[in-house]
């Protein structure tokens, strides 16, 4: 069972980089079919196996040799362990799928804002109405403990993002992060979120400090920190137990 989750998840996967590059654009997740971004060419069945097709073609695009991005099989790679790591945790459950579609969302949401700096607002109204599975479906949650988790969410970056403001006149924290944050903390509640918060930060902190030490970036360069709470959310909901004990 767990080989047939685990070709659930690559193909979930491939799905999810169809996602990532058409969500933002506005494009048909449906039509036309899975192209080249570049050269616009229809794929083949051969050219869209996950990760095996990448590696065939030596990351290119068959019809017109573009490189093709690097993300695509780290996306379908892990979506793969992820879903093949929450069957191992919670067997064939509805909480199982419930948190593999969740963290697929949040993989969605990671690498959309790494690519374009960017987080869709479907994306957010999704991961909210999971929580309303969560809560009033699958568990017996107090009613507001959803409120106070979203409030909580929220307010530890929009205080952060205020503050930017007031002292160095310019927005620290997009709006699109504090939604994200806001989401989380209504499917997780209160103290989880500032879990995944204190992580996503910490590890944006050594991205940002690396990238400036090998001077990629500088202090007003951009950091995708969708990247590390959507990331850092994944990492939790499969360590969840672990993290809790």
């Amino acid at each position: 069972m767990i080989i047939l989750v685990s070709i659930a998840g690559a193909i979930i996967g491939s799905f999810l980089n169809v996602c990532i590059h058409r969500l933002p654009r506005g494009e048909s997740l449906l039509r036309p079919g899975s192209h080249c971004a570049h050269c616009r060419q229809i794929l083949r069945w051969q050219d869209l196996i996950p990760v095996l097709s990448f590696l065939w073609q030596r990351g290119r695009c068959r019809f017109c040799g573009t490189a093709i991005p690097v993300y695509h099989p780290i996306v379908e790679v892990l979506t793969t362990l992820v879903w093949a790591l929450l069957f191992q945790i919670y067997g064939r459950s509805w909480f199982f799928l419930t948190m593999a579609t969740l963290c697929s969302l949040l993989i969605v949401v990671a690498f959309v804002d790494l690519r374009w700096f960017c987080i869709p607002n479907s994306l957010i109204l999704i991961g909210l109405f999971l929580a309303l599975i969560r809560h009033f479906i699958l568990d017996d949650t107090p009613v507001l403990a959803p409120f106070i988790g979203l409030s909580a969410g929220a307010m530890m970056l929009w205080l952060p993002g205020q503050m930017s403001k007031m002292f160095f006149n310019r927005p620290g924290i997009g709006a699109g992060d504090i939604k994200l944050a806001a989401m989380l903390g209504v499917f997780w509640g209160w103290q989880q979120v500032v879990l995944i918060i204190w992580l996503a930060c910490l590890t944006g902190a050594v991205y940002g400090i690396a990238g400036m030490s090998a001077g990629r970036f500088t202090r007003a360069s951009k950091i995708p920190l969708g990247f590390f709470l959507g990331l850092s959310a994944v990492a939790y909901i499969i360590a969840e137990i672990k993290i809790i004990h």
